[in-house]
This record gives structure tokens, sequence and C-alpha cells, in this order.
């Protein structure tokens, strides 16, 4: 015998049917775009009201009021993975989130006045973390760090009013040290070095304020150097004797 609900979702037309909550005093039910739209429509066209809209590979289910993007709303993708976020007065507000097919949260953050604020994550599929920062008013700030897939460190800086400014490290998969300095507002700025994933040196030279200066040297697999340059003059890298 077939349930009840089920006879109903086999007879229910998209055109008639909506799952969604009941329009607002004044707006009804429209069904639009062969009906991968459903919308509470006022009489000059607004929205207002509980909407959703189907696209190719997901769908996105919200509401407006008077045209503007209010409350919670969310993106469900067909893989079964679905992102969360909210509306104040149109602009992004609230907390954010993002979910895999099995419900598991793989990003999290929040919005303020429209722009990414407080803190952020993001996780690997096995839980592992794959990075984590602050934001200010859409401005990275502090530490953020980033990394590899087995939970390593893939690299670090410090950030202030969206700028880089301050150490700088990054690192090969498996954590050996690959590449470290530091930033000044946006810029690198002195002394820098590179290593190679046995340790062995790649690369040493000098930044002032994002520009290369001094004599950069270069090594070759064995650590010895190979070659010099200096940033200044117009000729290739010459080999060390």
């Amino acid at each position: 015998m077939i349930h009840l609900r089920t006879l109903v979702l086999l007879l229910c037309l998209p055109s008639l049917c909506w799952a969604g909550s009941g329009c607002p005093d004044g707006a009804r039910r429209k069904v639009r775009h062969r009906g991968k739209e459903r919308a509470c429509v006022l009489k000059d066209g607004t929205l207002h009201g509980p909407w959703r809209r189907s696209f190719r590979l997901s769908r996105d289910i919200g509401q407006y009021d008077h045209g503007v993007r209010v409350g919670r709303w969310r993106t469900e993708l067909f893989t079964g993975e679905r992102h969360e976020f909210g509306y104040a007065a149109g602009k992004l507000d609230g907390p954010m989130r993002k979910l895999d097919a099995k419900g598991k949260v793989m990003e999290q953050g929040g919005y303020r006045d429209g722009k990414p604020h407080g803190r952020w994550r993001g996780w690997w599929p096995d839980r592992r973390m794959r990075y984590e920062g602050r934001y200010d008013a859409g401005a990275r700030v502090g530490r953020w760090r980033h990394f590899y897939a087995d939970g390593t460190l893939r690299e670090q800086a410090r950030y202030v009013a969206g700028a880089e400014h301050g150490p700088f490290e990054r690192r090969w998969p498996g954590g050996a040290p690959f590449e470290a300095g530091a930033f000044f507002r946006g810029a690198r700025d002195g002394s820098w070095r590179a290593l190679q994933a046995n340790g062995r040196k790649l690369y040493t030279g000098e930044w002032t304020r994002g520009r290369q200066v001094g004599t950069w040297t270069f090594y070759d697999e064995a650590g010895a150097p190979a070659q010099r340059w200096n940033p200044g003059s117009v000729s290739a890298p010459a080999a060390t004797p």
C-alpha cells in the first residue's frame, strides 16, 4: 500500500506545490523559469518572502524582505555538500560554514556588514586542519597558517590590515623548511633564504621594501654556490668560480 506522503509527492506538480512556508501578507507564490525558481512576489514583482532557485548542479534557498536578502541562506549541491550563510539588509552577515555530503564541517567563518570577519578555519576531509586565521572587516590580521593534507605546516605569515607584515615561512611536504624571510606592509623585506628538501641551501638574498638588492647566491644540489646575481645588473646570473 502506498504511503499517503509518497502519494502526495507523486501527484504534486512543480507548478502547484511548494514545500516552503507561506508567503507574507501582500505577496503570492509564483513559479518561474520552468519551475526552477519558486518565490513569493509582491504585485509590483518585488521578491518578498521565501525563495528558492535550482541550477544545473545546485539550488539556493533563502528569503527576501522587499527585494533585499535577509536571514539564513544555504546553497545545496546535488552531490550532498552544503554552504550555509546569512544576510542582514542585503549584505552577508553572521556565521558561515561549508559541510560535506556527510554533514561534516569543512570550512567555518563569519561575515559582518558584507565582509569576512572573525576567526576562519578550514579542514581536510579527514578533519585535519587545512588553514586558520582571522579577518577584521574583510582584512586578514594576525597569524595565518596553512597545512598540507597530512597535517604538517605548509606556510605561516602574519598580517596587519590585510597586508603581510613580519616573519614568514614556508615548508616542504613533510615539514622540512623551504623558504623564510619577512614582509613589511605587504612587501618582502630583509634577508631571505630557501633550502632544498634535503636541507641544503637553495638561495640567499636581500630585499628592501619589495625590491631585490645586493648579491644573490644560488646553490647546486650539493649545496655549493653555483651562481651569483646582482639585481642591478642587466646580465644573467654568473656561475661561481
